[in-house]
């Protein structure tokens, strides 16, 4: 029998307390300095050798060896597995070790490892009676084990940091390819959905600007992505759908046992043992329930009392029409007009008076700042209800499209409005034609005086072209060609092949 068996657990621990100063000498250019100085760690690779040490001395005396030791640390290692180290009435022990396990996985390995060592250390400079070639060999090689792990692990570890880079990258540019500007609400989304996918993390995120800045666009461009669609449901709601009862519209159990329908149509034919409900709601006008009343008979507010059901599932701690909230990321979004009503104002009187033009020039250089800007604190300020407001993590502006911004979007040469509505044509065997740029520009008042947005641009062209669609094909002309003055009522000029 080995000496280090011959005490309990408590001399046990003595003794790697005493030896660890004289490992992390011997080991020191081959494990992370934060090993050996950072206390917690120092404390936990104890912990882990105590346990694996307790549960050997239950086992047959045959087992007391070294090898034992570091080979049941290989095990918690490749299965992450500790519960079996403690007997039943000492699973409060188990239940912490593996929390800290769970919140520090990154740092578990290197401890392992460090445990490992501290224990091929001992006994080749403790246990010098027993030290036979191939009884030493056999230590040495428990511990090259546990090492192959280890950097298994690392290359695994850098290989799952270069795939939720991927990922992460992958959302941006989904984004990107249809999407001009809001770079701020791209980038905060994108990480969202990134730390919920990977880390749980379900921070919910609340996306404010006017009508046309592209919110519900956004969403649309996600749910529409084939990647994503393979790794999460996408659900969209609107707010003024929500009723305490159901009677009228849905209540939050209706909503949430709409969102599992979608979640089980999204696996239909896929080989899938169960039905994962991890995904993302997004509920837009969530401003017509946080900045209005609606008083019902009996002199209720109905938008509080939506708002306080949603609390729960927003906290994600509760199971509502089957579904574990705790796997959902809510994505908000409003228009918050009244709130920018009083932007405005606010705006209009600081700059009123002398040198105007000056703070003029300032505000325009700070509108987009963190400083100038707070929904939270706005939202509180009108009565919105605190303890909802308290729940959103992230507040993202999304400012109205400005002009260069609404060009790019009709003439992008792959996904430009009117790029795409020329395709259409050409599927017809038509053509789609502006031969003089004061049309575009035109075109660009037209949107910006009636704060269209991007989605309100696609509907103007439409009701400019398409009906003209079908006399096109039946009167037999090749080319549409639009001039200034379709913008009042007047017909496109129309050109027949010669």
């Amino acid at each position: 029998m080995e000496h280090i068996f011959k005490g309990n657990e408590e001399q046990f621990y003595d003794k790697m307390t005493d030896i660890r100063a004289e490992t992390e000498e011997a080991y020191r250019d081959e494990l992370p300095q934060k090993c050996f100085v950072l206390q917690p760690m120092v404390m936990m690779t104890l912990y882990f050798l105590t346990a694996v040490y307790s549960f050997t001395k239950r086992q047959d005396a045959s087992l007391w060896k070294t090898k034992t030791l570091i080979m049941e640390l290989s095990n918690i290692a490749r299965t992450g597995e500790v519960f079996y180290l403690f007997p039943r009435e000492q699973h409060g022990r188990a239940y912490a070790l593996k929390k800290y396990m769970q919140r520090y996985p990154e740092s578990v390995m290197d401890q392992l490892a460090f445990a490992g060592m501290m224990l091929e250390y001992y006994y080749r400079i403790y246990e010098k009676p027993i030290r036979t070639e191939r009884y030493t060999r056999g230590v040495e090689r428990a511990l090259e084990g546990l090492l192959s792990i280890r950097k298994r692990e690392e290359q695994d570890d850098a290989a799952l940091k270069g795939s939720r880079k991927k990922f992460l990258m992958h959302i941006k540019h989904a984004l990107d390819e249809e999407m001009v500007g809001q770079e701020e609400a791209k980038k905060a989304v994108a990480m969202a959905i990134y730390r919920f996918y990977f880390y749980d993390d379900r921070t919910p995120l609340m996306l404010e600007g006017p009508t046309g800045s592209g919110k519900t666009y956004l969403f649309e461009l996600l749910a529409n992505d084939k990647e994503l669609q393979k790794k999460l449901t996408f659900f969209s709601y609107t707010a003024t759908e929500l009723t305490p009862n159901g009677f009228q519209g849905d209540n939050l159990q209706g909503m949430l046992e709409r969102y599992k329908v979608a979640c089980e149509m999204r696996r239909k034919g896929i080989d899938f043992s169960g039905v994962s409900y991890k995904g993302i709601i997004f509920i837009d006008e969530m401003d017509k329930l946080l900045c209005y009343s609606n008083m019902d008979s009996h002199d209720e507010d109905v938008n509080q009392i939506v708002l306080h059901q949603m609390l729960t599932a927003v906290a994600g701690t509760s199971e509502i029409g089957g579904v574990d909230t705790k796997n959902i990321l809510f994505i908000f979004a409003g228009a918050f007009e009244n709130i920018e009503e009083k932007r405005r104002e606010k705006k209009a009187r600081h700059q009123a008076g002398f040198s105007a033009a000056l703070r003029e020039n300032v505000e325009s250089r700070k509108d987009n700042s963190a400083e100038m800007y707070n929904l939270r604190q706005e939202l509180i300020e009108m009565g919105a209800s605190k303890q909802f407001v308290a729940r959103i993590g992230i507040f993202v502006r999304m400012n109205r499209l400005g002009r260069e911004e609404m060009k790019k979007i009709l003439l992008d040469e792959e996904h430009g409005i009117l790029v795409k509505k020329q395709e259409q044509f050409e599927r017809d065997g038509l053509k789609l034609m502006i031969r003089d740029e004061a049309v575009i520009e035109l075109m660009v008042d037209c949107i910006m005086e009636n704060d269209m947005g991007a989605r309100g641009a696609t509907e103007m062209i439409a009701s400019l072209v398409d009906k003209y669609s079908f006399d096109m094909i039946q009167k037999e002309y090749s080319t549409m060609i639009l001039h200034e003055g379709v913008f009042n009522g007047e017909e496109p000029y129309f050109e027949r092949e010669v």
